[in-house]
């Protein structure tokens, strides 16, 4: 069953107007800390990405809990959580997200994704995704942000570069036919893509706070995921700077609702709503 949430208001002109309807597809489960304090991956990305008048719904897909298809046309736009799991894989709940994805796009749904999400995206859309050769890629780190997308109505507020936490070993090696790639890092050249205004896939986490990005390191330290050298790269990058999140909050808001990024309003700071969930 999905998980629904509302609240109401008016859109960014002032004016009463109909709610927006947005999907979140959960492909993987956050640690016990942090499913406990922050209500796991789907509600960090509802919290980053959710404006007053909007509804909300999630579904678990990572256990074959898919929308039907009268429930997939309700919605304005999707949202693809990270995961563990390789976006390159043949199990079937991901060969099943992938048609669904198909099918929101050839509607013009608008779809976002990030980690996992921005992998699986690719693919769908006839891109490549595999294991990195660098390895893993975890802490904060910059992005550089294409001209092209700081061009865009959605991409107006972003700096030259930008700060984000990361943690992947796998990444996107091709981006799909008609895409653009709008930013890159030093150790992943796919950070940024978009496919029309339809599709948009980013690889670092914007809805992890400082928090978040510790746990989950000292988690993959402790299951030897991570060696101690490299969980303390992690973290003295994690805590030598901030994150760029309001930045990329509001671009990742405007794009999936089609909006200039001036008119989102998104205005409490992040991590204060973040405490509250």
């Amino acid at each position: 069953m999905a998980q629904t949430s509302s609240a109401v208001g008016q859109g960014s002109t002032g004016q009463a107007s109909a709610p927006g309807r947005y999907a979140i597809f959960i492909t993987g489960h956050a640690s016990p800390y942090t499913e406990e304090k922050y209500g796991g991956y789907g509600q960090l990305l509802e919290t980053l990405l959710r404006e007053p008048g909007e509804e909300w719904e999630r579904f678990v897909v990572l256990e074959g809990k898919f929308p039907t298809a009268e429930q997939l046309a309700k919605f304005d736009g999707f949202v693809l959580t990270g995961s563990r799991h390789d976006a390159h894989a043949g199990e079937p709940w991901i060969l099943q997200l992938i048609d669904v994805l198909k099918e929101a796009f050839a509607k013009k749904q608008r779809i976002l994704g990030v980690c996992f999400g921005h992998q699986v995206l690719c693919r769908a859309l006839g891109g490549t995704t595999g294991r990195s050769t660098a390895g893993w890629e975890m802490g904060l780190r910059e992005v550089k942000v294409d001209e092209k997308l700081r061009a865009k109505p959605y991409g107006a507020g972003l700096p030259a570069t930008v700060r984000v936490y990361e943690s992947h070993q796998d990444q996107a090696s091709a981006i799909p036919p008609g895409g653009e790639l709008l930013g890159a890092s030093e150790r992943t050249p796919i950070e940024i893509f978009a496919v029309g205004d339809v599709a948009l896939g980013f690889q670092g986490h914007p809805e992890f706070n400082l928090d978040v990005l510790t746990d989950l390191i000292e988690d993959r330290r402790a299951k030897g995921v991570l060696t101690d050298e490299e969980a303390d790269a992690a973290l003295e990058s994690a805590y030598e700077t901030t994150a760029d999140t309001k930045a990329i909050q509001e671009f990742c808001i405007a794009f999936l609702k089609g909006k200039h990024v001036s008119e989102v309003q998104a205005e409490k700071p992040l991590d204060e709503e973040l405490e509250k969930n």
